[in-house]
């Protein structure tokens, strides 16, 4: 077969499906190996990027999606649906930061490492997409195991979990950045979402060393709620 038929073939799955597709299903559409499937899905990434159109294709968690260019954003939000606002406050991030770099983890972990109670900011980041819960931990109680999901890969630039671990003090500071802007993107004047420095960067030695010397236990400043707080782990009747 050749390039120009692997290339249709590939671009057709990737808009019809709009999810990830993984390197085992494109292998079995071009009835390749995986090896010769991955080294054709680079090559088409490559060039299909190279021509700074609408699309393009991204590497997530080891698969493979079609989406908008981030460049267009501004004319693409003109005609498409108002997408949901998310406010990105420090707190937020911090939470976020402790699930990526600890995942998995459980929240008891999170709030022993920030002090304060996390509830409201773990159940927010799950209804933001980027934090979903992925088992129970092997300890008293069966605690509910949280990590981070595609979506927040996809909307932080990462290609998987792993390129935070080997990240430089001068990357996280870029990661933080891409946080930032990512949700600064304000449709209206109604959101307010707060800029980080470098300073801010949250590090995995900085969230230890700063939260864990001597918790303090507070309520978190969270919206009160209109009705009873249901504990983890109970069911609706």
């Amino acid at each position: 077969m050749s390039e120009e038929s692997y290339d249709a073939i590939i671009e057709g799955i990737l808009f019809a499906m709009g999810e990830p597709v993984s390197a085992e299903q494109f292998a079995f559409a071009l009835e390749l190996d995986v090896k010769s499937a991955e080294r054709i899905l680079t090559s088409f990434m490559t060039r299909y990027n190279e021509r700074a159109g609408g699309m393009r294709v991204i590497a997530v968690d080891d698969a493979y999606q079609m989406t908008s260019n981030p460049d267009i954003f501004e004319h693409l939000i003109r005609v498409a649906k108002q997408p949901k606002k998310f406010l990105l406050t420090q707190a937020t991030l911090e939470t976020l930061a402790i699930v990526a770099y600890r995942q998995p983890v459980t929240k008891l972990e999170i709030e022993k490492i920030r002090g304060v109670k996390s509830d409201y900011m773990v159940g927010r980041l799950m209804d933001y997409g980027f934090v979903e819960e992925v088992g129970r931990a092997e300890t008293v109680g069966r605690p509910v195991l949280f990590a981070t999901t595609t979506a927040f890969l996809r909307h932080f630039g990462l290609r998987n979990v792993d390129e935070l671990r080997t990240r430089t003090v001068a990357d996280t500071a870029e990661f933080e950045a891409a946080m930032d802007e990512a949700f600064a993107k304000d449709i209206s004047e109604e959101a307010a979402v707060p800029t980080l420095d470098a300073s801010d960067t949250l590090s995995e030695e900085d969230i230890v060393d700063e939260r864990l010397t001597e918790p303090v236990y507070q309520e978190e400043d969270a919206p009160e709620s209109t009705g009873p707080k249901k504990e983890e782990g109970a069911t609706d009747s």
